[in-house]
């Protein structure tokens, strides 16, 4: 699987977790979400500057 596609999973995931109602340990996911998604979009622009 591409970093795009990893980065679009987890996007989808983020969605699906903000539709939910509120739980324990909501909050650490949706941060382990938000950091895997910042890692792979910088992966993402690295490999598209150094494509460039």
């Amino acid at each position: 699987m591409t970093d795009v596609e990893q980065l679009i999973q987890i996007l989808r995931a983020l969605n699906v977790l903000f539709a939910m109602p509120d739980f324990i340990g909501k909050d650490d996911i949706e941060k382990h979400l938000r950091w895997s998604a910042t890692n792979y979009s910088d992966r993402i622009f690295v490999k598209s500057s150094k494509d460039n």
